[in-house]
């Protein structure tokens, strides 16, 4: 179309009052749409920058992954997994129809929690509000709670290491069925578990607080089905570096088990308050005084039976072990006058 001075005036015209009397200095060309744009006209015929459709194979598929069990087509389409106009497509074959019942992981998450210490410690073992009693080793029920993989932890410190429990239990279930079915080429699949469980124990001993450092256990397990624990510190379990293990569930009844908690409480305070103290082992009794030197009697007399310090008679011998187990006459030839 040429521009002469007949179509600038008219164009001026329209661009100075909005009005365009004649229309001459039109294109003839766009003739085609002066009646609005067709019904079903496609603007990019070669599909060029366009989303690629599914297909209904495709997206039934994706309905029948076991892990949507439950969705119907409303939950697909909250949750973006597929679009409104993929639901509404009438080949398609929904499962659920009404509204999805929604499960309680916490409930969930609570009746494993009970089904373990049923199953593995006989019962529950409580501390305190500042000290929990933790577990160092995954969770199984099939492998018993004893002095030797658990310990006291911090409450704080204790909820940091919740992620870790979740999936390290899973690798030690795998574990615990590769070595229990045997499918073929298990034992090759073991050693890459196991790798794996090291793997995750090392990478969130890294990010997890100092303090978690050498309780977050993991198994190895080898060929004949032995549950080897890794990555415990044993300073730091109940058993200490002595080594006294005790079975919770075949070794005490239930209210020794109650009982074992408060007495741990106490022992942890203690600790507590003595800057550099270790714990050298969990089983109270006779050389406690080793590890709580200079305390008050009265604080420590409650953790011991009916015998003395030295776990016999209230009148027995004095400590064979101990600060000044010869008593304060012991220090006599010691004294030098200044």
């Amino acid at each position: 179309m040429k521009f002469g001075p007949k179509e600038t005036k008219e164009l001026n015209e329209y661009l100075r009052t909005g009005r365009n009397l004649t229309r001459e200095f039109m294109s003839d060309e766009r003739t085609e749409f002066q009646d609005g744009t067709p019904k079903n006209f496609n603007r990019n015929p070669t599909g060029v920058n366009q989303h690629t459709l599914r297909t209904d194979a495709e997206i039934q598929k994706i309905i029948d992954d076991p892990k949507y069990k439950d969705y119907t087509r409303k939950d697909f389409r909250n949750e973006k997994i597929l679009t409104r106009k993929e639901t509404e497509r009438p080949n398609l074959k929904f499962k659920n129809f009404g509204k999805k019942i929604k499960v309680d992981k916490r409930a969930t998450q609570n009746l494993k929690q009970s089904q373990f210490i049923k199953g593995a410690q006989g019962s529950a073992i409580s501390m305190d509000k500042i000290n929990n009693f933790a577990h160092f080793a995954p969770k199984l029920k099939s492998y018993l709670v004893s002095t030797a993989n658990t310990g006291p932890l911090k409450s704080s410190i204790n909820r940091a290491a919740e992620g870790y429990d979740v999936e390290i239990r899973k690798i030690a279930e795998e574990q615990e069925n590769l070595v229990t079915n045997k499918p073929k080429g298990y034992k090759k699949l073991l050693e890459k578990v196991n790798a794996k469980a090291a793997k995750l124990s090392k990478d969130f001993t890294k990010l997890l607080p100092n303090d978690l450092k050498g309780t977050l256990g993991y198994f190895k397990v080898n060929e004949a089905g032995e549950f080897l624990l890794k990555g415990v510190d044993k300073a730091k379990t109940f058993a200490g570096l002595s080594g006294d293990e005790k079975v919770f569930k075949t070794d005490m009844t239930t209210p020794e088990r109650k009982d074992f908690g408060k007495k741990q409480s106490t022992i942890q305070k203690l600790i507590d308050e003595t800057p550099g103290l270790k714990r050298a082992s969990s089983l109270v009794p006779k050389n406690f005084i080793d590890i709580i030197p200079f305390k008050p009697l009265k604080l420590v007399k409650p953790l011991f039976a009916d015998g003395g310090l030295s776990g016999g008679d209230k009148s027995g011998p004095p400590p064979e072990r101990g600060p000044l187990p010869q008593g304060l006459l012991s220090l006599k030839n010691r004294v030098r006058n200044i």
